[in-house]
């Protein structure tokens, strides 16, 4: 078994990791600070999870579900806390769960990955985001804009829209299109929108570590 969750490393699993351990030198102070070290473990939970599941040769759709509503309503939530407009932020996060549970027990099912949940999530996501921003722009509150706080919640809006753009056509032959060599679409646009995620998390850490000690 040991031997398998070594073969089953990657660089992406190795940079979750590493930005975790980094993330949780911030500490438990601040609200961001704790959701978003959450996010990270629930992250590298599902990893070590999913790697149990797929060495004794169960499916992993339903932890990855899982993984998918509290990952993306994290985010929601985050996103919630530090916005202007509360009661926007806080339907949209609503409906996000709302959906969610409805979805999983309901729709799509507890048997396989519940790809439109991650979907309804990252475009409730972007859309919120970009609501955000244009009210601070509409309040001249450009100082909001080169803030750390915006590189957080930027962070993630890649990651939701790569991966919506691959889940929402569902096709195992797009996905498998060989890009250039032995490179598919799937693990090229996977390995981009993850490898920008946590670097711009690491950037994030990195400016809040250093406030700390001005």
């Amino acid at each position: 078994m040991i031997d398998f969750f070594i073969q089953s490393i990657n660089f992406i699993k190795i940079y979750v990791i590493i930005t975790l351990i980094y993330a949780m030198t911030l500490g438990f102070q601040k609200t961001n600070y704790r959701i978003l070290i959450t996010i990270l473990l629930i992250s590298f939970g599902t990893e070590l999870i999913n790697s149990a599941l797929l060495f004794t040769n169960k499916t992993i759709g339903f932890s990855s579900t899982i993984n998918v509503i509290l990952h993306n309503g994290l985010w929601l939530l985050l996103l919630l806390k530090n916005s202007k407009s509360k009661k926007v932020m806080e339907a949209v996060t609503i409906i996000f769960f709302s959906y969610a549970f409805l979805n999983l027990f309901l729709l799509e099912g507890t048997d396989k990955f519940n790809y439109i949940t991650f979907i309804v999530g990252a475009l409730l996501y972007i859309g919120a985001f970009i609501w955000e921003s244009f009210h601070h722009l509409k309040l001249e509150n450009f100082s909001f804009f080169t803030a750390n706080k915006y590189l957080l919640l930027a962070a993630p809006v890649l990651f939701f829209f790569g991966l919506s753009f691959v889940f929402g056509f569902k096709s195992k032959e797009l996905a498998s299109t060989i890009v250039f060599g032995n490179i598919k679409l799937y693990a090229l646009i996977m390995t981009v929108v993850n490898v920008i995620y946590y670097t711009l998390l690491n950037i994030y850490i990195f400016r809040e570590k250093r406030a700390q000690h001005v």
